[in-house]
């Protein structure tokens, strides 16, 4: 039978069996009403008066007197927080309500109404939402008629939505501040006293289950007009999450490209970087790319934990698409590569956007401006490719909000053409006859033909890749200043046979840095005379600002991480004493990092591996402080524990050998260490 029940929410129908217990009724209104405090739900059969607490109420229907077509009345408090569950101290509402609740919460699409009232955006939005943003115009001498100090129509500031100033400087797209800010004027009317309203909404295609009317079994058992998603009209996105995409320094691109001229193999790599203001835009917003870290190139890479750690984020990925031109020999002769991607073929593949949409689904941007507490992404897709002149170029893209939803509702896949994409068939699943694998609504574009005619045309099977992407600009900084600035790269991770990555790597090259540094903190506090006491300070900052440039390598930090000498709350303090900028603090953090166990572990294994004659099987408290004699003169070893790297450990089993660099413990049978990579004999 139907049961109908009016609340604040609305008027909603929900199937019931006489033979139900009240609770599975109750569990379904909690379902529709998520802002309910179960405690205070209270039925009645007419508008005003006689309210009872579902909690001192039960039984079944029929029991209750509750018939088909009745019309009941839900009266309730809002809780403070979203409701997840029912609580203990109703104790008429069973656990079925509990599971109810549960396995139809993935299913409930409506956001809590407080979500977006919790959300914490990125700093570049928070900064941007208190600037005024309108862009100022000087005195028009021609039309002006007022003094200095006053302001007319002619000279007024403009807003920073205005179509003529992004028409006059042939900027294509709106910013995403500038867009919000032109939603948000239409949406509210704070003079008006209205309630707030989030002025942005996600695109969603895909069927709403369970059906809002609650008149049909959910999707695919049946479908009706107010779960179906509407009829899809693609057009050009007309503002951009991320305006400017400036690499910090170009060796980012050229050591893409080294290993292209190399191998002749493709690159793919994720951006690593942060967000900043873009001045050319208004209200603009640049990600600035300080490292590129290339993933096994056999799988994916889900996260970098060490990014966060640097304050850096995951801004997009970067890969190479370049093909050298062999059409005639000048061309060869001179270097140049094809000139694939153009307006006559495509910028971006049907199946290369598929693929960055399902990036930027992965990676939402938050946002306090919409219902759901996020809006779009900030994930932008970068390809090096030739250009026109046969030479090298950077393109910037990101995937449009309409691709991303149509990406989630599985309605979209890559077509043979790389410029078309192909809706994919509303078509039975295979082997199940009755039930349809998806719901495809209409879909359509527009575009105007050589009349100048707009025309609007069915977009099955495919249409162009066009209208799922919106363009960026890229650039490079006039006077660049990286936060990784190291002039000795090290080995960039991922590419066996051409850069491989070692321990040794570490100890060569960081004992030429280590010679002659005397600890700054320890000789500072025992010198006496104040002239020497200055040299010596001088002459300490000067290594300790060349240790750490050295240390300034995003590919070095990554590869110390993973070989687990650092531990997790070491390897913090050498990540900013590796990206530390100021003076002032830079002392304080060196003395962090040079207090930790790690950083004495690290001194040791490069001390190890630089004595002439390196114990074979092991090492002692003895032979340490034979080779600290040895070093003495290259660098501070002093400073190295020997409660740090007591290797005379009982404990070990003798079919396990104990790796005389790093003291890891390796299997009987190993050749060299599991962690360090040195030999272990």
């Amino acid at each position: 039978m139907v049961i109908r029940i009016r609340s604040p929410n609305g008027t909603h129908r929900y199937d019931v069996s006489p033979t139900d217990d009240l609770a599975e009724l109750i569990g379904k209104i909690l379902i529709d009403c998520p802002e309910a405090d179960p405690r205070t739900l209270a039925l009645s059969n007419q508008p005003r008066g006689g309210e009872k607490l579902v909690s001192n109420v039960s039984g079944s229907c029929s029991q209750l007197g509750i018939k088909h077509g009745d019309l009941l009345f839900a009266s309730y408090k809002p809780s403070d927080g979203e409701v997840t569950g029912v609580p203990a101290q109703a104790p008429t509402i069973t656990t079925e309500v509990g599971q109810i609740l549960a396995s139809s919460s993935h299913e409930n699409r409506k956001p809590s109404n407080q979500a977006w009232k919790d959300v914490k955006e990125l700093d570049i939005d928070q900064i941007l939402e208190k600037e005024d943003g309108k862009i100022p115009r000087n005195r028009d001498g021609k039309f002006c008629r007022h003094g200095d100090k006053s302001m007319c129509d002619y000279c007024m500031p403009l807003e920073p939505y205005d179509p003529s100033f992004h028409t006059e400087r042939a900027i294509k797209h709106l910013s995403y501040q500038a867009f919000l800010r032109k939603l948000n004027a239409a949406t509210n009317k704070p003079e008006t006293g209205a309630s707030y309203i989030p002025p942005l909404e996600e695109l969603d295609y895909k069927v709403v289950i369970p059906c809002p009317t609650a008149s049909h079994a959910p999707f695919p058992a049946g479908i009706c007009s107010k779960c179906q998603p509407s009829a899809i009209t693609l057009q050009l996105q007309p503002y951009r999450m991320v305006d400017h995409v400036e690499f910090a320094t170009p060796a980012l691109i050229e050591n893409m490209l080294v290993f292209w001229r190399k191998t002749g193999c493709q690159r793919f790599g994720y951006m690593l970087g942060r967000y900043e203001r873009y001045d050319q835009v208004p209200l603009g917003i640049k990600a600035v790319v300080e490292a590129i870290h290339e993933p096994p190139q056999q799988g994916e890479l889900d996260g970098i934990q060490i990014a966060s750690l640097s304050g850096l984020h995951v801004v997009g990925m970067v890969y190479t698409d370049l093909t050298p031109d062999d059409s005639s020999e000048e061309a060869k002769a001179a270097g140049k590569v094809m000139y694939k991607r153009h307006a006559q073929s495509f910028f971006l593949s049907s199946l290369e956007t598929i693929f960055a949409a399902h990036q930027q689904a992965n990676r939402q941007n938050p946002s306090r401006f919409s219902a759901s507490g996020k809006f779009s992404s900030k994930f932008v897709t970068c390809t090096i490719t030739g250009n026109q002149e046969g030479g090298i170029d950077v393109r910037a893209y990101q995937a449009s909000d309409q691709a991303v939803a149509m990406v989630k509702a599985d309605m979209i896949e890559a077509s043979v053409d790389p410029g078309t994409v192909r809706l994919k068939d509303d078509e039975q699943q295979e082997g199940q006859l009755s039930t349809r694998a998806r719901y495809i609504p209409d879909v359509f574009y527009r575009y105007k033909n050589k009349y100048g005619i707009d025309i609007k045309e069915n977009a099955k099977p495919c249409f162009p890749v066009d209208y799922l992407l919106v363009s960026l600009t890229h650039g490079f900084p006039d006077a660049p200043s990286p936060l990784f600035c190291t002039p000795t790269p090290f080995a960039i991770e991922n590419r066996a046979g051409l850069h491989d990555q070692s321990m040794e790597l570490i100890t060569n090259k960081i004992r030429p840095v280590l010679q002659n540094f005397t600890n700054p903190f320890s000789s500072l506090q025992t010198s006496n005379d104040s002239k020497g006491k200055g040299k010596e300070q001088d002459d300490g900052d000067d290594h300790l600002s060349e240790l750490q440039v050295y240390l300034s390598d995003w590919h070095l930090l990554t590869f110390i991480d993973s070989i687990g000498i650092f531990d997790r709350s070491d390897i913090v303090h050498l990540i900013n004493f590796a990206v530390c900028r100021d003076p002032e603090r830079l002392h304080s953090t060196a003395q962090s990092l040079f207090q930790t166990n790690s950083w004495q572990t690290l001194l040791a294994i490069v001390a190890e591996s630089g004595s002439s004659s390196g114990p074979t099987n092991g090492v002692g408290q003895s032979s340490i402080g034979e080779s600290r004699e040895v070093q003495q003169d290259s660098f501070p070893v002093d400073s190295i524990h020997h409660d740090d790297l007591n290797l005379n450990d009982s404990h070990i089993v003798p079919d396990e050998l104990n790796c005389p660099h790093c003291t890891f413990v390796n299997p009987s049978g190993t050749v060299d260490c599991s962690v360090c990579g040195l030999p272990l004999s």
